[in-house]
């Protein structure tokens, strides 16, 4: 993958429940960032902590994809190692990816 200049608000990005809303906050130093606003009003309250949850764990998700993609990518060329980039779900990784890329690339 080339390398590209990252426009989202770097990570940890925590969830903050002191409310019936949750607030996903992302921390430098004593600052604090708001990332997103999470309402259970509609889907409940474990739902919406989930949800909180997994926007929280976004930029972790994405580091540890975006590094499972390249070491599958630095493996050396041979049958059985281009049978795991053309696996579904590898196609999916780096689809997910892209998606998550091109909205940092047009920001």
């Amino acid at each position: 993958m080339s390398k590209q200049i990252i426009l989202h608000t770097p990570g940890p990005w925590l969830v903050r429940t002191e409310r019936a809303d949750m607030d996903i906050v992302a921390f430098s130093g004593e600052r604090e960032f708001p990332i997103a606003l999470v309402s259970e009003h509609e889907i409940g309250p474990v739902i919406g902590e989930a949800n909180a949850r997994l926007i929280a764990a976004a930029p972790r998700l994405f580091d540890a994809l975006k590094g499972m993609v390249g070491l599958i990518q630095l493996l050396p060329t041979s049958d059985q190692h281009s049978g795991l980039m053309r696996n579904h779900r590898y196609e999916e990784a780096l689809a997910a990816l892209v998606e998550a890329s091109e909205s940092e690339c047009e920001a």
